[in-house]
């Protein structure tokens, strides 16, 4: 299975009036030995699979950002800068990573976002770290910001807006 790009870039078009400049799909994963060891340091080897995350993605030059999830039928729009409020669910991921991006001295002017997925949630497929990763390749992109997948990964992998390790959740 894969997400429906098509569907997606389509729904982009639709909610915020102007085509997709990019798409970014990160896969969900599994792992075959060590279980949440991977940030403490111990043996792990984690597997991608065939379930994605894809994010349709534009800049923006308000320093804002605007998402819209087709698996949930929401909607967020935050700044990228001074505050940062958490609202909870999938949007304290996507927020997390752009503030994470800032935090780390990027300046990303601000993106619309569209997300799809099918990476099953809560079934320890690492679902939040494939919209983490998917979203932070589409940010990073679209911001003109050139940044190694290694990095992409580091920074989706840290501490979100909620004060979690986020990268590292069994969902």
């Amino acid at each position: 299975m894969s997400v429906d790009t098509g569907r997606l870039l389509s729904e982009f078009a639709a909610a915020f009036g102007r085509p997709a400049k990019m798409l970014s799909i990160a896969p969900g994963r599994v792992n075959l030995i060590g279980e949440h060891t991977d940030y403490n340091e111990g043996f792990v080897l984690p597997v991608a699979i065939d379930r994605t995350v894809a994010v349709a993605a534009a800049v923006r030059d308000d320093g804002r950002s605007a998402v819209r999830s087709l698996d949930y039928g929401e909607c967020d729009e935050f700044d990228c800068r001074p505050e940062r409020d958490t609202v909870g669910g999938w949007k304290n991921y996507v927020r997390g990573v752009v503030w994470a991006l800032e935090d780390e001295g990027h300046q990303p002017a601000g993106a619309d976002l569209a997300i799809a997925g099918d990476v099953p949630q809560g079934t320890g497929l690492s679902s939040s770290a494939a919209i983490e990763v998917a979203v932070a390749g589409a940010v990073a992109e679209v911001n003109g910001l050139d940044l190694p997948l290694p990095e992409i990964a580091r920074l989706a992998r840290g501490k979100g807006a909620s004060g979690d390790d986020h990268g590292t959740d069994d969902d």
